[in-house]
């Protein structure tokens, strides 16, 4: 849920001044049970750490790091667009498809 947050709703916001609107924590939206999907099916990959206790490896935050880049592969998968710039907002898909559909 992290990773989908930090790829669908983490962003800075800036007015046109170039200040920044959005510059604490409690300003960014945290998905809710509303934001995903009725069921996920987890795929546990055990590939053990060398120097880890018993070959343990973190499992916090680590996972969420390939989330962006998942969905932005889903998009071009699925409508062919390649995705640079996070978060990846209905807004900024549209406008993709759109300048795409006109080249």
């Amino acid at each position: 849920m992290q990773g989908l947050g930090s790829a669908l709703y983490e962003g800075f916001v800036f007015d046109k001044a170039g200040r920044l609107l959005n510059p604490s924590f409690t300003d960014g939206k945290i998905p809710t049970m509303k934001d995903i999907p009725r069921e996920i099916r987890p795929i546990f990959l055990e590939t053990p750490q060398p120097d880890g206790p018993y070959g343990a490896r973190g499992i916090a935050e680590h996972p969420m790091i390939a989330i962006p880049s998942a969905i932005g592969n889903a998009l071009y998968d699925a409508v062919g667009i390649e995705p640079h710039t996070l978060p990846l907002t209905s807004e900024r898909i549209h406008r993709a498809i759109t300048e795409r559909n006109r080249t």
